[in-house]
Order: C-alpha cells, then structure tokens, then sequence
C-alpha cells in the first residue's frame, strides 16, 4: 500500500450496509475506493452494487442469500491529508484527533 492509501476492513454478517468511517468524508478520492470481499463458511457470489456519497458501500449476494464476509476497503487519501491520516482505522475505533 502506498504512502497515499487508507484501509478500513471487518466482517459483514446479515446486513448489505459498510459504513465508511466519518474522517474518510472530504480526506479521501472517492473515485479511488475499492472493495474486497471474502466469503466466510461457503460459497457467496458477492458483489458491490453502490458506494452512496462516499459514506456507504452496498453489497449484494447474486442469490439473495444472507451475506456473511469479511472486508477490507481501500482509498486514496486527498494530498492534503497524506501526512496527518493513520494509515489504517481499525473497526469499532474511532481515529485519533486530526
């Protein structure tokens, strides 16, 4: 991951909703965000339907089914904030006084 680039990761289990941390909102390209997701326990056609203003990611499961994954988000941060961002916010923690 280069100099430039924020993570945020954790597990989905029955819900479609990521809720991106709120000190991503006017620090990172939102052009650049970019979901992975990993099934857990069997076989999941996941997909990302929308990423809403920057804030959410919807995820889908092409059978309907319950989803049940982990994920892990990456952006790029705006370059006036490269040198200030933790480079990694961990889930259920919010990030340090900028």
């Amino acid at each position: 991951m280069s100099d430039n680039r924020v993570a945020y990761h954790g597990t989905m289990k029955d819900t479609t909703v990521i809720n991106l941390p709120d000190e991503w909102t006017s620090k990172v390209d939102l052009e650049t965000i970019s979901v992975t997701l990993t099934p857990i326990g069997m076989y999941q056609e996941l997909y990302v339907e929308t990423i809403k203003w920057g804030k959410q990611v919807i995820v889908k499961s092409q059978s309907g089914g319950r989803i049940s994954c982990y994920y892990t988000v990456n952006a790029t941060l705006l370059e006036s904030w490269v040198n200030i961002m933790p480079k990694i916010i961990p889930v259920r923690m919010k990030m340090m006084n900028i």
